[in-house]
């Protein structure tokens, strides 16, 4: 094929590409618009708003109750287990219609994956990634029908936020801007479940520490106006029992049904592993893959910080006990495989052609009750833990 030929088809399939992961987020933005308020998530958020607004304790027994009287039998939620510092975000938000506040929060999800696309994009150039137009339209289209993703937008889960602040960590990192990783650090402490293990990794770099003192400052400085609007001692609780409660009897929310070592655990030793035990094996791990990274002198500090992104990923979606829609954020260091060549490369890609469309794949084998979903997403996050095993430990060979 003469140049002049290789660069028109290269073009074509471009545009290609271009039309493909346009059609498929405005599927997405179709199946958003149309799901009904009482099957999304935003109604915990607003719901946690109402009550503030009103000066009464979201965390209470209350809670349930009134969601049947806003949103009918069919909009019950559980409890309210997000931190203090969402009244920023669910205060506001209360303010609307719950209709309109729905629209709101999709709008804002949209922005907000945008925002982190770049983002993405942009540290993992920083990192050494080089990727031309056609793998960014691959990387779009994998995005756009990525099946964690679409339940996460679809469903209206507050995870993006914290998604989004690893997002924005990962860009600090990359980019040495220490106002930046600030962000980040805020944002995940909207989620604790995310941002203990990843803030711990994060604690190990230069000068991570600090930034987690500050941030954890700021995060305070938040909590407190709800706190005292609202009751100190009652909300602090109530907050600690919602989160450490255990499953409850639904299935869905049941070890079984969650990511990674809880589902295998439960699948192999029928053994439940509670909420706390999972963070807590996932903050010990964490921190000790943080300091082996800052020990070592093998690998070098654009290595160390594609593996930090990597490990911090990888703790959250296979050891804490996370829903499928949160191994999103598996997709914040897949643009990082692109610095990586020969078995890592290939073992890495196997686990996210799998976790694509993981129900499908099921289907494929006639595995497709939830837990074999569930088994097979914990099978693709293992696949993608193993290659970048395989990378660090060539990397550090190459270096002795």
């Amino acid at each position: 094929m003469r140049p002049d030929e290789r660069q028109r088809s290269g073009k074509a399939a471009l545009v290609a590409l271009g039309l493909l992961a346009a059609a498929l987020l405005a599927f997405q933005i179709f199946k958003v618009a149309v799901r009904p308020l009482v099957i999304t998530d935003l109604r915990y958020v607003w719901l946690a708003g109402d009550f503030w607004a009103s000066g009464l304790n979201p965390y209470g027994a209350d809670y349930i109750p009134r969601s049947v009287a806003k949103f009918g039998e069919t909009g019950r939620v559980s409890v309210w287990v997000y931190p203090f510092q969402w009244y920023w975000i669910a205060r506001p938000l209360a303010l609307l219609s719950p209709l309109a506040a729905l629209r709101v929060w999709q709008v804002a999800s949209f922005l907000l994956l945008a925002a982190g696309s770049v983002l993405t994009l942009r540290a993992a150039t920083l990192l050494g990634a080089r990727a031309g137009w056609l793998t960014i339209g691959l990387l779009a289209v994998y995005a756009s029908s990525f099946t964690p993703l679409a339940g996460l937008v679809q469903l209206g889960q507050p995870v993006l936020l914290s998604v989004f602040g690893f997002t924005v960590l990962v860009y600090g990192m990359a980019a040495g801007r220490d106002g930046v990783k600030l962000a980040g650090v805020v944002l995940l402490a909207l989620k604790p479940q995310f941002g203990i293990p990843i803030l711990l990794l994060f604690a190990t770099t230069p000068g991570g520490l600090r930034l987690c003192v500050i941030g954890g400052v700021l995060t305070a400085a938040l909590a407190g106006p709800p706190l005292l609007i609202s009751g100190v001692a009652g909300q602090i609780v109530g907050m600690i029992g919602n989160a450490t409660a255990g499953y409850g009897d639904v299935l869905v929310n049941r070890p079984i049904s969650m990511v990674g070592l809880p589902n295998l655990m439960a699948l192999l030793a029928g053994v439940d592993l509670s909420v706390g035990a999972g963070l807590l094996v996932a903050s010990v791990v964490a921190l000790a893959l943080g300091l082996a990274l800052r020990r070592t002198t093998r690998l070098t500090a654009v290595d160390k910080t594609t593996y930090v992104t990597a490990a911090a990923a990888l703790v959250v979606s296979g050891l804490v006990g996370v829903h499928t829609y949160d191994l999103t954020v598996l997709l914040v260091p897949l643009p990082l495989l692109l610095r990586e060549r020969g078995a890592s490369l290939w073992i890495g890609l196997a686990g996210y052609l799998l976790l694509w469309r993981v129900d499908q794949v099921g289907r494929l084998f006639g595995l497709d009750g939830l837990t074999e979903t569930i088994a097979l997403s914990s099978a693709a996050v293992l696949l993608i833990a193993l290659g970048w095993v395989v990378s660090a430990a060539a990397r550090m060979r190459a270096a002795a």
